[in-house]
């Protein structure tokens, strides 16, 4: 038996497709439902190692924590990772399948893509009563119909009810609505219509609802009213504002930072200070130093090294706790090295010598979930779970961090102030967190983002007019 795919379109990338998905996703679980995420096509720098060791987009385990469910590749089959210089790298059914010049890889694994949509939906609705799938983008970019396998593909290829969503926040709406409707292919399975993150009185907008059904024959089912949600984001656009600056944290910000979720729980502990020069006084001032994870990590070396930041880092290492993540915690160490074919090829560098350990790049990628102990000689009695993503092996001569399903893992400096790991999702543990700020943190993260999903879908649910999508995921009757 088919199941009832609901399809949450936008009329532009950031309208609110990922979090109206996730309320939706939590809404109909919460009704009772078998409910499971999906996205065909993501690009996005911002992932995690699904449940079955396959890597997927941030906001598909989002959507999934929202569905309380568990993850993996068929939430999301295609994730493709810019790399910088007009280069990306295609994750395919969870794994590395292709790098190379964008334009080349969509063409080249098109037909293959296409497979794993249909794959990752037929497996999706083995497994539950209605599939959320989010699209990407615009479904109204007339350049891209034969190969916009996150809207087009799906519009053409299966029985589904779509909702495009608007964002007034930034002017324009009904124009666009009324432009997507007309360019988009298969607008007729746009069903209903929601316009979001509206500033102020949403009453003032309901004769112009009103109108663009005249105009397109869609029903608009309501107006989201604007709320800041504190969730993981999609991609860097989510971390281009720093509402809660702190000067207690100071992350440095180069220009291939990628898995930006390791700092999503700051923003609840503590907040943040992202920094691209060299500002003594920030250093001066700061208790804790992050040098974040990269997508490429020789260039982001390079980039410390011509602003001068390399110096303050170093310089400042002597007074404050630094922590390196992944492709940072490559980067506070004294070499880099890797054979040809590999992210660095066959090069040897030196990185900032602050941590006693070398890197050497290898051609199979790691990707696994982890759980974690603290190695007894850190004295934090806590535990927790992760995430590697990451090509390089370290070797170190410092003391463990962590103690990774059995195996040693990351370096701490004998002078105890300066770490490293390739464990994401550790700054989400309140004991660590605590000790890095010699202060004691309340509260927990896990119990923060389950907060937020339900003011999210509450929000969401007060403010549309639900009854025929609802209808829609129990009967599969298409409205």
């Amino acid at each position: 038996m088919k199941k009832p795919i609901i399809l949450v379109l936008g009329t532009s990338s950031g309208a609110g497709k990922t979090t109206v998905a996730a309320a939706i996703c939590r809404i109909l679980t919460n009704a009772g439902l078998i409910v499971r995420p999906f996205k065909a096509f993501n690009m996005s720098l911002n992932s995690l190692a699904a449940d079955d060791g396959s890597e997927i987009a941030r906001s598909q385990w989002l959507q999934a924590q929202a569905c309380r469910s568990s993850t993996s590749w068929h939430n999301n089959p295609v994730l493709v990772k810019p790399e910088g210089n007009g280069r990306s790298m295609l994750i395919l059914r969870g794994k590395v399948a292709a790098t190379g010049k964008y334009r080349e890889i969509s063409e080249n694994w098109l037909n293959e893509e296409k497979s794993a949509v249909v794959e990752a939906i037929n497996y999706l609705s083995n497994e539950s009563d209605v599939i959320i799938a989010e699209g990407s983008g615009s479904p109204a970019e007339i350049n891209m119909f034969d190969r916009d396998i996150a809207n087009t593909f799906l519009l053409e290829n299966f029985d589904l009810a779509g909702i495009l969503v608007a964002d007034i926040e930034r002017g324009g709406a009904y124009a666009s609505i009324a432009g997507t409707i007309s360019l988009m292919k298969h607008s007729e399975k746009v069903r209903w219509i929601a316009i979001n993150k509206m500033h102020g009185d949403v009453s003032l907008v309901e004769s112009a609802n009103k109108e663009i059904y005249n105009i397109t024959g869609k029903p608009v089912i309501g107006t989201i009213p604007f709320h800041r949600y504190y969730l993981p984001g999609e991609d860097m656009m989510d971390y281009l504002t720093e509402e809660r600056r702190s000067p207690e944290i100071l992350l440095i910000k180069y220009p291939h930072w990628e898995n930006y979720s390791d700092i999503d729980s700051l923003y609840y502990y503590a907040g943040i200070t992202y920094i691209t020069s060299p500002i003594r006084t920030l250093f001066e001032n700061c208790s804790l130093i992050i040098l974040p994870g990269s997508k490429n990590v020789l260039e982001d070396l390079r980039f410390l090294r011509s602003v001068g930041l390399d110096k303050l880092i170093i310089e400042f290492s002597g007074s404050k706790k630094v922590i390196g993540l992944c492709g940072g915690y490559q980067i506070l160490g004294r070499i880099i090295s890797g054979p040809t074919g590999t992210e660095v090829e066959d090069t040897q560098v030196n990185g900032l010598g602050l941590l006693e350990c070398q890197t050497n790049y290898e051609r199979k990628k790691t990707v696994k979930p982890v759980t974690y102990k603290f190695h007894q000689s850190t004295g934090i009695l806590s535990e927790g779970k992760g995430y590697e993503i990451h090509y390089g092996s370290v070797t170190t001569a410092e003391n463990p961090l962590l103690d990774v399903n059995g195996e040693l893992e990351g370096s701490v400096s004998r002078r105890g102030n300066i770490f490293g790991t390739n464990v994401h999702g550790i700054l989400e543990n309140r004991e660590f967190l605590s000790y890095l700020l010699s202060r004691k943190l309340t509260g927990n993260y896990s119990d923060h983002i389950e907060e937020q999903i339900e003011l999210l879908s509450k929000n969401v649910r007060n403010s549309l007019d639900l009854s025929g999508l609802i209808s829609y995921a129990h009967s599969g009757q298409i409205p």
